[in-house]
Order: structure tokens, then sequence, then C-alpha cells
């Protein structure tokens, strides 16, 4: 069985890498997303992991704790979202996109109040997969967005709503270079 380990590639490359090694292989990643900055790994990698965690915080009572996201089902459901409003976006993510309805909390039972912790993450330490999976990009500052598409090398200046759709739609041609090739 062949290794393939992450390297300073794109995803495409990296890809066509892997469906040249075989079918049976394991994918050996030291980071959480890859080596090179806001570069997500291949899929196959994902599909490994089947569940994401992400640490979150209750606005309310404050309460700190870990939220899982099955990753296909969670991609399968973004997907389905974003072939039904494609047309209509205009290169500006939509408002469930840039205001997210927020999940319950588990200790208070309030809705709508748990956000990620990334307020006072590195912007180079963000778990962008996390946001795109749960749709909680939206609760990155502007600062952070332009921090994203600075290195995807998109459009990087506009509106909150422009920089969200550039920062789903970068996240979903890198997972999904196929469906997402001509994107902007």
């Amino acid at each position: 069985m062949d290794t393939v380990t992450t390297r300073k590639i794109s995803f495409q490359h990296e890809l066509h890498e892997i469906h040249t090694v075989g079918t049976e292989l394991s994918v050996t990643v030291t980071a959480k997303a890859s080596v090179v900055r806001e570069w997500l790994s291949s899929r196959l990698y994902f599909r490994q992991q089947y569940v994401r965690r992400k640490r979150l915080v209750c606005n309310r009572c404050n309460e700190r704790f870990e939220m899982e996201i099955d990753v296909e089902s969670k991609l399968g459901e973004l997907l389905k979202f974003i072939q039904k409003k494609k047309g209509r976006m205009h290169d500006r993510a939509p408002k469930v996109w840039v205001e997210p309805v927020l999940p319950r909390c588990q200790h208070c039972g309030r809705e709508n109040s748990v956000e990620p912790l990334i307020a006072d993450t590195k912007r180079k330490d963000i778990n962008w997969l996390f946001l795109l999976l749960a749709q909680m990009l939206g609760c990155c500052t502007v600062k952070q967005l332009k921090y994203f598409c600075k290195h995807t090398n998109s459009h990087r200046t506009g509106a909150k709503d422009r920089l969200v759709y550039s920062t789903y739609m970068g996240l979903c041609k890198q997972l999904l270079p196929e469906l997402f090739g001509s994107c902007s």
C-alpha cells in the first residue's frame, strides 16, 4: 500500500496524484487542512476522517463544548443548496450564509446562540472546513474573510456578502474542483 503525503502542491494536482497511485491507499496528512495556507487536503482524507470537530461557545451561558459534523452529509446538503440558489446569487452570499442560523446550546437550551470559537484564533489556524460544512462562515469577521481570499488568490475587496460568497465558492472549488472549476 502506497502512502501519499501532503506537500506544497495545488489541490487538483494532489487529486491527480492520488488517482494515479491506486484505489487502496492511505493518505498521511500532518496538518488539519494542509501544508499550504488555506488549501484543503483531498476529499478522500475527509471521508476517512468521517467526522470533524470544532469547539463552540454559547453567547448566553458562556459554556464551551464540541460539535461534530458528518462531512459527507453536510457536504451533500451544501451542494444541494448551492445548486438550487446559484443562479440567483450574483456573486453575493444569501442572507442565511452572511447571518447564519446558529445551533441550539446543549447546556442552556437557547436557540441561535452558539458560535464557533474563532475570535481569539489566529487567522492561519481557523478551521475553514468546519465553518464551510456548518455553514458558519458568516461568523467570521471581514478581516478573517479577506485573509482567506488573499491566500486563495480570490478578489478580496467589497462588502461582507461578497467575501462570504468568495470564501464558500473557494472552499467548494478546492473540495470538488470537477463541479466548481468554472465558478468565481
